[in-house]
């Protein structure tokens, strides 16, 4: 995708959390999430991540999982 030109990718993966991932059907687990970052990160292209602060069923806890996901595990500095 990069030799093609492709610059960045953007995920909408709406959340970090496992449960409100599973609740509402994203059709992913956050392995995938972590795999996709690593491997756009290794390709040499730049990666985001849309996610959904506010669910109904959010708390701190599904906060700072989201934040531990995206921030630390995934390299995605930028808030």
């Amino acid at each position: 995708m990069k030799s093609s030109g492709c610059k960045r990718i953007s995920y909408g993966v709406e959340t970090g959390d496992p449960t409100l991932l599973s609740k509402c059907k994203v059709g992913a687990n956050t392995e995938n999430i972590k795999k996709a970052f690593a491997l756009t990160k290794k390709a040499g292209i730049l990666r985001t991540a849309n996610v959904i602060v506010g669910w109904p069923e959010d708390n701190k806890t599904t906060l700072k999982t989201r934040m531990i996901l995206f921030v630390f595990e995934s390299g995605w500095r930028q808030l």
